[in-house]
């Protein structure tokens, strides 16, 4: 069965998955007001069930957009997990606490770099850096 990139936004990000169209339609089901795109382009939810989708077609399931936001500060953090990765708004001091609650857990890593605790907090974080705070990898399986 074909499964698709599915990007599931909320108010803190997104989650990525990967999931079969049928998955996505009983999902569709269960959420109030999703609007769904497909490759960019807004698509009923209907539309979207009986779509011929390509194999490399991208889905965006996201809830109604109300206003915006005024936090500059955010910073999107990736958190990876079995199923993909979670991004998420944080600002510096909430990475900075989330990485060191979850000291022994994972690492955080910025630009490709990995930085212990004092580099991170240290560090000029801006909003078009790349961060992940990473599971740790114990013979070769991640604690996700």
């Amino acid at each position: 069965m074909k499964t698709f990139t599915v990007q599931i936004a909320d108010k803190t990000g997104h989650t990525v998955a990967q999931m079969t169209q049928e998955e996505v339609v009983e999902r569709l089901a269960d959420a109030t007001n999703t609007w769904v795109y497909v490759n960019d382009t807004s698509v009923s939810i209907d539309d979207f069930a009986s779509m011929d989708l390509d194999d490399d077609s991208l889905i965006r399931l996201m809830p109604p957009i109300v206003g915006g936001s005024d936090d500059t500060s955010a910073l999107k953090v990736k958190i990876p997990s079995s199923s993909g990765h979670t991004t998420v708004l944080m600002s510096k001091q909430e990475l900075v606490e989330k990485a060191t609650s979850q000291q022994n857990n994972s690492w955080p890593f910025v630009n490709g770099q990995m930085l212990n605790l004092q580099q991170l907090v240290e560090h000029d974080l801006t909003e078009d850096d790349d961060i992940i705070l990473m599971p740790q990898i114990v013979g070769g399986q991640t604690n996700c």
